[in-house]
């Protein structure tokens, strides 16, 4: 299948997709709703309906088809008052041409991080998981056992860093790249308490997203290492990638506060943390308990109206 037969293949689905909006009905308090995949609506639904909004949800498949309904529905439609458009910024701040919205900029919101994952991975994220599925409460020592690990787990940023540094090279370069094909579990060994990120694990990165046959120079790693500041993580790193390193923090941080505590929490209460299998299922517990971002209220408040 060349190119050609791929771009022809996303223009017949977005034509479906804008068919299947056309022949809908406009419904009372009612929206519809085109993302990037309907797994978005784990963060953007309970957002919505809290709004006293329901929706109608249009999985588009990726970003640049979600722009592309956008502009079908500006051009062929008169319902774009109807309408939300959502779309994760990726790396667009640091990319020389990133997408632009020409067409319902309006009805389109934009993450202000990377991603919607990138909202529910910080520390405070952390805080409110682990305290809640825990007896433990909001002790001086658990912060003090928390600081240790986001210490000791320094290496696991830098390495996530780092990559994102390949990323951005890769993408700035025009280099085809899966990133769905790897998972920072592939270079991180959990034991116990420890967070242990192989040697070279850039190499096993490399492999799994199709980079094997390039080359990256030293020098211009160093350099776009420099635009990745550490204090904005949530902005460079791939979304899935921070809320996977997360989910690896929080499983750290079990056996570090039960050793800590023995048997009892800090007031006394029996420490037993109730186990997340994985950083999807952690991801769903976090949106349920988050927030709105700031910048998603605003967007909201100002198009549902």
């Amino acid at each position: 299948m060349t190119f050609k037969d791929v771009l022809d293949q996303r223009r017949k689905a977005s034509t479906a997709i804008f068919h299947s909006f056309q022949v809908s009905k406009s419904l009372p308090k009612t929206v519809h709703v085109f993302v990037e995949s309907t797994d978005d609506m784990v963060f953007y639904g309970p957002q919505i309906r809290n709004e006293g909004y329901r929706y109608l949800v249009y999985d588009c498949d990726n970003k640049s088809n979600v722009l592309e309904l956008a502009e079908l529905v500006v051009s062929k439609s008169s319902r774009l008052s109807d309408c939300l458009f959502f779309v994760d910024r990726d790396l667009d701040l640091y990319l020389d041409k990133p997408y632009v919205i020409t067409s319902g900029a309006r009805r389109t919101f934009v993450t202000s991080f990377y991603s919607i994952e990138s909202y529910v991975s910080d520390d405070a994220s952390l805080d409110l998981l682990f305290l809640e599925l825990s007896g433990v409460t909001a002790h001086a020592s658990f912060f003090s056992q928390k600081a240790d690990l986001l210490r000791d787990g320094r290496a696991l940023f830098d390495a996530l860093r780092f990559l994102s540094a390949l990323v951005l090279i890769s993408r700035r370069k025009g280099y085809r790249i899966n990133l769905n094909n790897f998972s920072i579990s592939r270079i991180v060994r959990v034991l116990g308490p420890d967070l242990v990120v192989r040697p070279r694990y850039w190499r096993q990165f490399l492999a799994d997203v199709g980079l094997n046959d390039q080359s990256f120079a030293a020098a211009e790693v160093r350099s776009v290492l420099k635009e990745l500041g550490p204090s904005e993580v949530q902005r460079w790193a791939r979304g899935k990638y921070l809320v996977e390193v997360f989910f690896l923090l929080f499983k750290a941080m079990i056996p570090r506060v039960q050793k800590h505590c023995g048997k009892k929490g800090f007031v006394g209460k029996k420490v037993k943390v109730i186990d997340v299998q994985s950083w999807r299922a952690m991801f769903v517990l976090l949106c349920l308990r988050l927030q709105v971002p700031n910048d998603l209220q605003k967007f909201l408040q100002a198009t549902l109206k």
